[in-house]
């Protein structure tokens, strides 16, 4: 991930105070915002340059908010909770699918008689559930959109991202694995616990400082033995929801300033804290995994031998994935949408997908690997480091790791040379791990039936095996007490 906080701003690409909603910009631009580091700053220019796209960049996604309300930004880059409630204060425009020429196709559904359809994308919700997601995205985002076909009506899938907790020990996790049958939750004490941090030398802990990452550590911790309770999880909307004393769950993992003292350290700079990590100034951290990976390759970048060796992550289980979204203003006019849409297809799709079997069929080869990594989406990826969506892009990144696999086992028995190549670098074992998991999301394909996993006697220990969690967007009183709770919860008042 391009971890870059203050940068000289390039062409079409604008550092602004959040305040400020009238932007200077000529009536055509098409306004983004986002994130600072994420988009690729050669891409900001590029879109700058050719379809009059201007990057403006915030602090919390939850300011597009505002932006939208007002008119400032066009499209955004959000969290899919936002997206959430910005569906609920009606200021997203519905996503035209059709508009998308690189996907459209493949979207398509066939009927009984072997020919193919396309719902509207101003249908209904049911409607939008009926495209064939699984052939453009990855099976974690189709989950998302069967579970909340919402997200499928009004967003892009732009990012996914899971929680986990990175830690650097050489010897920690020799005990977690002589006791499979631990929970995460002990396995985590067991990790920070462990005689290596023992007297003058506490295991120094990282938490990522934001009020909801923090509430879903909560949340997880609370879960006994890894069974998994709807009711502890899901803050649903008019009913009350004790955040503080969800907060204080947390200390079930032996997590609280009283506990670990000057040991915890609480910031919301993602970057520091990858920072912290790679040069050991912390020895575990709870982050997203693009944040992680960056940590590794940076480790692993400057350290030869056994020092990348400690670095060791530990999924909480269920996993928490997030997805990143692109969404439109509802204040959008529709000669602006149109060029909004040639944006975002080169984007997020052209070059990516591979050709279908109909264009080879016509004489077109499918996309090689090297051709799909010059598309706008996969320069995206290697800037960020987060994992793409796309179906295609993930099956050709694990197609590199088997391959390189392959090249490797020769290899051995060939020379015991300890050079490692280039396809090591991008995509060893711990790489693959970072980018997808240790929960196999093959299994979340996994038949779902009215938004909810079937439950039926024959079908529980299947669906057991996709232990995926999603988190949900709040009201504007549940996100007050949320801060309200996370203050208290900070400040030590338990």
């Amino acid at each position: 991930m391009g971890l870059k906080l203050l940068t000289v701003p390039i062409l079409g690409t604008f550092v602004l105070p959040i305040s400020i909603v009238n932007l200077n910009f000529q009536s055509g631009d098409i306004v983004l915002a986002t994130y600072q580091s994420y988009i690729s700053d050669d891409i900001a220019t590029e879109a700058s340059s050719s379809y009059g796209v201007q990057t403006v960049y915030f602090e919390n996604d939850r300011d597009i908010l505002n932006g939208f309300r007002t008119g400032a930004y066009d499209l955004a880059i959000m969290s899919s909770s936002t997206l959430e409630e910005a569906i609920k204060k009606n200021i997203v425009k519905q996503i035209q699918w059709d508009k998308l020429p690189t996907v459209k196709d493949l979207l398509k559904v066939e009927d009984g008689n072997g020919s193919s359809h396309q719902t509207s994308g101003s249908g209904n919700t049911n409607n939008q559930n009926t495209r064939n997601w699984e052939k453009v995205f990855s099976p974690i985002v189709t989950q998302f959109f069967k579970q909340k076909p919402e997200l499928a009506q009004y967003g892009l899938p732009y990012f996914l991202s899971y929680l986990l907790f990175a830690y650097r020990c050489q010897n920690c996790d020799k005990e977690i694995k002589t006791q499979e049958n631990l929970s995460w939750q002990e396995k985590f004490k067991k990790i920070i616990e462990h005689e290596e941090f023992k007297n003058n030398n506490p295991f120094k802990l990282g938490i990522i400082e934001d009020e909801v990452t923090i509430l879903s550590l909560s949340k997880l911790a609370s879960q006994e033995n890894n069974k998994f309770n709807e009711q502890n999880w899901k803050v649903e909307e008019n009913k009350p929801f004790n955040f503080f004393d969800k907060y204080k769950d947390l200390s079930k993992l032996g997590v609280s300033s009283r506990t670990r003292g000057n040991s915890m350290f609480l910031n919301s700079d993602s970057a520091l804290m990858s920072e912290m990590l790679t040069k050991k100034q912390l020895d575990g951290v709870f982050m997203y995994n693009g944040d992680a990976l960056y940590s590794y390759q940076e480790i692993r970048n400057e350290k030869e031998g056994g020092e990348v060796q400690d670095f060791k992550i530990l999924e909480p289980t269920p996993s928490l994935w997030l997805l990143d979204q692109i969404a439109i203003s509802s204040k959008v006019s529709e000669s602006k949408e149109n060029e909004i849409y040639k944006f975002l297809d080169k984007l997020l799709f052209e070059g990516a997908i591979k050709k279908t079997q109909s264009d080879q069929a016509q004489g077109q080869q499918s996309q090689n690997s090297e051709a799909q990594e010059k598309s706008w989406a996969w320069q995206n990826f290697d800037y960020l480091g987060y994992t793409p969506t796309l179906k295609d892009m993930q099956e050709t990144i694990k197609s590199k790791h088997e391959e390189f696999k392959k090249k490797k086992e020769k290899s051995e028995q060939q020379t015991q040379s300890s050079e490692k190549s280039e396809d090591e670098k991008e995509y060893d074992d711990l790489t693959i791990q970072l980018l997808f998991g240790r929960q196999n999301e093959d299994q979340c394909k996994k038949p779902v039936s009215n938004g909810q996993p079937q439950t039926t006697e024959n079908q529980q220990s299947e669906n057991t095996k996709c232990k995926i969690l999603f988190e949900s967007g709040m009201t504007d009183n549940q996100n007050l007490d949320l801060a309200l709770a996370f203050q208290r919860w900070k400040n030590n008042w338990f």
